[in-house]
């Protein structure tokens, strides 16, 4: 289960899905630099910045959180969030459903 992995060094690039071209170039930049230093991207397939972190960390290593299979044409297997009860119990804090 990645998000039980204590191992690995994650970030969370997140964001609006209307977010300005020339913000979306930069959070590009950011995720490309994070995954050349082994950086773990954690996501949730959404356009606009999601997108933009998933693109600029390339084949680097990512953890795409999908509220769905098939998510926005994804092919995440992370979408069964029933399987992670950590990640349920940490929703659950946020938001009652």
């Amino acid at each position: 289960m990645p998000i039980a992995n204590t191992d690995v060094v994650c970030y969370t690039g997140i964001g609006s899905r209307q977010t300005p071209p020339n913000v979306i170039a930069t959070m590009e930049k950011i995720a490309r630099r994070l995954a050349d230093r082994g950086f773990t991207l954690r996501s949730g397939g959404a356009d606009g910045a999601d997108t933009a972190f998933e693109r600029g960390a390339g084949s680097g290593s990512t953890e795409i959180y999908l509220p769905w299979k098939g998510f926005n044409s994804s092919s995440s297997p992370l979408y069964d969030l029933s399987s992670m009860p950590a990640a349920m119990d940490l929703a659950r804090t946020i938001h009652p459903r």
